[in-house]
């Protein structure tokens, strides 16, 4: 950029025939730029700013520090910002370092400096990790600070300091020529982001027609052309910058409307008509934006129409089902092969989770019911093609016992579903069985164990389920929850739960009373609420037995409630019939 500059001066001394003064100038650029003059003026200020950090005068310093250095490399040059925090520390800690001073006025002085220059040095790593210096009673005493109070660490900061003040003083002179600042300014034009910083000239196509007038007629139409260039950006940032504080007006008050929405007040049609139409409105302020708005009012119409009231579910008389020949099916159930016999068993419960909700899914469910799909309602009808399809669970064929548990857990998400799968008490103890031997958290131990959780709601299957020692299986499964996944741990403590609602399965828990206990208190502090809550009902029911009381006592169980319960949010409710257990 200099050498640019003097190339148009000696063209201007030469057109203006300042022929010596322009042979002087060329002479003295062959030769090379004289040492600059601020050395002597660099190095005092390092001398003063290392005084002022070696005696702990923190005032003296950062009034240099504010004085001498840019404020573009304070605000956001990231070796300067960490040197400050640092430097902050160093001065906080200095009468607890060398017993010079009071630390109470010290932490004071460092408090208000976090609040005043917070934002920026926030930009630092470091800072996070001493926001909290301030609140320690003793620094010294603290295993984060006590490096920081070393005299090796203090050696080390000094040295950076040094170079760094070194580097900045040398390369940023007192002040700069306001010929090179002027042309620096007409030749670089901004960015317009760096233009909404603050970093552009207040206008640029003054200071070009300035430089046509002084003389540069060489890049003058072209110097012209980029500051008409600017204005036009310049112009359209400020219109940018309209649009964008709509939107964000806009933004808050959707956020305000989706608030009240969860609170249960509605949001009414004509509020929604009102936002769109102050989005199109500005729309169609901008030129040339058809094709935008023409999306937007798409847009719009078609959440209008999401806002009208859904149409009734078809009926199963209007749906587009086909009946099923279920003679054929129950046949191919129990003669096909096991590829066969998984594709149609998928086949049925796409049929049932697929379907419309409400009269058609209602529907499917009864058909199947009717027929008696799986031979579960009748022992004297249905007893051999029972048997071949509680055989399914057992099968070889992994995929076949996968899509036989997909059928079985959606068909007990519906109420009369599990109505249906409970007529046969003898599919819970496969289902326990499938449970036992799949020693992997596979998708088909999944889907049985959703199935077994949802028909536990049935109170003599409860007892069927207790009866099968499936208790200590959910046990000895989250023992190790790490192994799980998410649905099978919410499963499996929503399983434990349920049974430990009964007498009879809170005293089989007895024998193991100290692995359940362990197990539960692990999982106390999940990330998942809906677990927390499954925790807290199987601990409600355990601790009702005196003996469990007893066991928690002896692990000092109620330490461990009291923590977690410490550290929960204000937000969430505490059962306090835990914590409160009489006797714990």
């Amino acid at each position: 950029m200099e050498v640019e500059l003097d190339s148009l001066v000696m063209e201007y001394l030469e057109a203006r025939g300042f022929h010596q003064a322009c042979a002087a100038l060329r002479q003295e650029t062959k030769e090379g730029p004289p040492t600059p003059s601020s050395l002597t003026h660099t190095s005092g200020l390092q001398y003063e700013f290392l005084v002022a950090f070696n005696s702990g005068e923190r005032s003296a310093f950062f009034g240099l520090w504010s004085k001498h250095l840019p404020t573009e490399l304070l605000a956001s040059d990231p070796l300067c910002i960490e040197l400050e925090v640092l430097v902050s520390v160093y001065f906080a800690l200095y009468p607890s370092r060398t017993g010079l001073g009071s630390l109470a006025r010290s932490m004071a002085d460092f408090r208000s400096h976090l609040e005043a220059r917070g934002r920026v040095l926030a930009q630092s790593q470091e800072f996070s990790a001493f926001c909290a210096l301030p609140y320690i009673p003793d620094p010294a005493l603290h295993p984060t600070f006590k490096p920081i109070l070393t005299d090796a660490w203090v050696s080390e900061l000094r040295t950076r300091l040094a170079q760094f003040l070194r580097s900045v003083l040398v390369a940023s002179p007192q002040s700069s020529p306001q010929l090179l600042a002027l042309y620096q300014a007409v030749m670089s034009p901004p960015s317009p982001s760096k233009r909404m910083l603050g970093a552009v000239p207040p206008s640029a196509c003054e200071l070009s027609e300035r430089r046509v007038s002084c003389g540069m007629v060489g890049g003058g139409q072209e110097v012209l052309g980029w500051g008409r260039q600017l204005a036009a950006t310049e112009e359209r940032l400020l219109e940018l910058q309209s649009h964008y504080h709509s939107l964000v007006d806009i933004s808050m008050e959707l956020i305000e409307a989706l608030e009240s929405a969860v609170s249960g007040r509605m949001i009414t049609a004509d509020y929604v008509h009102h936002l769109c139409s102050r989005l199109l409105g500005g729309a169609a302020e901008s030129e040339g934006s058809d094709v935008k708005a023409s999306v937007m009012r798409a847009s719009v119409t078609a959440l209008r129409e999401s806002l009208q009231v859904a149409p009734a579910i078809p009926s199963r008389a209007d749906s587009n089902l086909l009946a099923l020949d279920f003679t054929k099916v129950k046949n191919h159930l129990a003669c096909s092969s096991d590829m066969c016999k998984a594709l149609l068993l998928q086949a049925l419960r796409w049929r049932l989770t697929r379907s419309l909700t409400g009269s058609q899914r209602l529907g499917v469910l009864s058909s199947y019911v009717q027929n008696d799909i799986l031979g579960l309602a009748s022992d004297a009808e249905g007893g051999e093609h029972r048997q071949v399809t509680l055989a399914l669970m057992t099968s070889e064929h992994p995929q076949l016992r996968e899509q036989m548990a997909r059928l079985l857990n959606s068909l007990s998400s519906l109420s009369g579903g599990r109505s249906y799968l409970s007529k046969c008490s003898a599919l819970v103890q496969v289902l326990c069985q499938v449970l036992v031997l799949e020693k992997s958290d596979s998708l088909a131990r999944r889907n049985a164990l959703g199935a077994v959780q949802k028909l536990s709601l049935r109170h003599h299957l409860q007892t069927l389920m207790i009866e099968a020692g499936l208790i200590r299986w959910v046990v000895d499964v989250l023992g190790e929850p790490d192994l799980l996944c998410d649905y099978s741990l919410r499963y499996s403590l929503a399983l434990l739960m349920n049974l430990c609602l009964r007498s009879a399965g809170r005293n089989s828990c007895i024998p193991f009373g100290c692995v359940v206990l362990k197990a539960l208190c692990s999982l106390l502090e999940h990330a998942d609420h809906e677990i927390c809550s499954y925790v807290n009902g199987s601990l409600y029911s355990l601790l009702s037995l005196p003996c469990l009381r007893e066991e928690a006592k002896r692990m000092v169980f109620h330490i461990c409630l009291s923590l977690f319960y410490s550290l929960l949010p204000l937000s969430l409710p505490l059962p306090t019939s835990l914590s409160l257990k009489p006797g714990l």
